[in-house]
């Protein structure tokens, strides 16, 4: 009560600010590097053994993650090449961000890391014939990690002066959300031809 007292008086500018209570100092012990008391050491031996179990596991892990991942591809490339989306149920195709193919951009880099070549060559030929230039309202999110997001995680693993030219064209797009902002900051929905930009109308823009 006392500490609302004083701020209504100081706001009501019948007091100076009051001034936040000192914290108590606390004593802070020190870490102790050592191997709890209960627990053995493990020998190199084991540590070898652990080792080579945790590899096992990673590669099963990874072949079927791997597996998931292709699966999703081939149902897409299958049914929604070119579209934004596949629905899983039905295989029609969904085209809400913007119609550009945003599976696509989003899956590149991820194909690289997979080593899935010849489903990375075809991707790229969609790519290459890409234009942005759309009166379209983009979110700016969205935009930026899956289409610019995916074109630049692509480059850096694997270099190509086409992905680089489309990301700076849509990167030069994107920067228009900056400008005219009373904060700076860009507004959340922003057309990629005009650079005219608001917010969501569920966000009051």
């Amino acid at each position: 009560v006392e500490v609302m007292d004083e701020l209504e008086a100081f706001y009501s500018g019948e007091r100076r600010r009051p001034r936040r209570p000192r914290a108590p100092e606390i004593e802070i012990p020190e870490p102790n590097p050592g191997i709890p008391e209960g627990i053995p050491e493990i020998s190199r031996e084991q540590k070898q053994q652990l080792r080579r179990r945790w590899l096992e596991a990673d590669v099963a892990k990874r072949d079927a993650v791997k597996r998931a991942f292709q699966h999703a591809w081939n149902g897409y490339e299958t049914n929604a090449f070119g579209h934004d989306e596949v629905r899983p149920t039905t295989n029609e195709t969904n085209d809400s961000w913007g119609g550009f193919a945003v599976t696509l951009f989003d899956s590149l880099d991820t194909m690289l890391i997979m080593g899935m070549d010849e489903e990375y060559k075809r991707a790229l030929q969609h790519v290459r014939k890409t234009s942005f230039d759309k009166d379209y309202g983009a979110s700016f999110f969205e935009t930026a990690i899956r289409y610019l997001g995916g074109m630049l995680g692509a480059h850096a693993l694997r270099p190509d002066p086409m992905l680089l030219e489309k990301s700076r064209d849509l990167g030069e797009r994107l920067l228009r959300g900056f400008h005219n902002t009373r904060l700076g900051l860009p507004q959340s929905v922003l057309n990629l031809r005009t650079g005219e930009s608001h917010n969501h109308h569920w966000n009051g823009g």
